[in-house]
């Protein structure tokens, strides 16, 4: 899977009429390939690790301590490291190498198991009490079907009670937009970005160009409802949704949202 992860806020900006004609092709570009050696100064505060950590250790019956955890999408480990120095068993899966690198350089002890395969299809054949989709990782996935497919993947590896963390922006109702904007990025440089989105493919792409290096991304969105009739589909009802992790309640208003799903032990099956 692609490994969009953060908040590339392709909706704001200077926001231009659409033109059929000047719009960006779409790409199917790796994600990980193209951002690894800047994804964590430039996101790695996109969202609260701690707090996310936290949800979970309170939600999962018996904590975090000895669990078998998940992160699809697992990049430098942003979220990983943080599961398993509470005490977790963590294991990530990427698409991308140059990603796996930088989480072996940021984990030199190993404390995350990590190896390279695709979260749609590659998941390790054996049971996990908890599955984690980081920020705006589910939406790399590049077509409907990939992500039906993924929700029942994880579901046959979730232990009965085990659960499913997703974290994303909310899209409503957008119009065509192409937005081009300049972007003081962290540390100091500052980038050109041009993107779109079309909501007839639910489809958001763009690029960042700092002058010598160009850098694509491209999403396939869903709304919270789309997510939660794909998760149903795959057996994992919605828990609760929250507009973050410290349990800010999800609005009409809401741009963002962390939702729990659980597959039901066998006695409510």
């Amino acid at each position: 899977m692609s490994h969009i992860k953060g908040n590339h806020a392709p909706w704001r900006g200077h926001v231009r009429a659409w033109s059929t004609g000047d719009v960006l092709e779409p790409i199917d570009a790796n994600y990980g390939e193209t951002f690894a050696d800047v994804y964590d100064a430039w996101y790695g505060a996109v969202s609260d690790v701690g707090a996310l950590t936290a949800l979970i250790d309170t939600l999962l019956v018996g904590g975090l301590s000895g669990a078998e955890v998940i992160e699809c999408g697992v990049g430098t480990g942003r979220v990983a490291l943080s599961l398993a120095a509470a005490g977790a068993l963590v294991t990530g899966i990427d698409n991308s190498e140059s990603m796996l690198e930088r989480l072996r350089a940021n984990d030199p002890e190993g404390a995350v198991t990590a190896f390279l395969g695709d979260m749609s299809s590659d998941l390790p054949t054996r049971e996990f009490a908890v599955a984690v989709v980081a920020f705006n990782t589910l939406f790399n996935l590049q077509t409907e079907d990939q992500q039906r497919r993924f929700f029942h993947h994880v579901a046959s590896r979730l232990r009965p009670g085990g659960l499913l963390f997703i974290e994303a922006n909310e899209f409503r109702q957008i119009e065509r937009v192409e937005v081009e904007s300049e972007q003081l990025r962290p540390g100091g440089s500052t980038v050109q970005s041009r993107s779109q989105i079309d909501p007839t493919s639910q489809t958001a792409s763009g690029e960042f160009d700092d002058g010598s290096t160009v850098r694509q991304w491209r999403i396939r969105y869903l709304s919270t409802t789309q997510i939660d009739e794909m998760a149903t589909e795959a057996g994992l009802p919605l828990v609760q949704r929250t507009e973050d992790a410290i349990g800010t309640p999800f609005t009409e208003l809401s741009e963002r949202h962390v939702s729990v799903f659980r597959r039901p032990i066998l006695e409510e099956q």
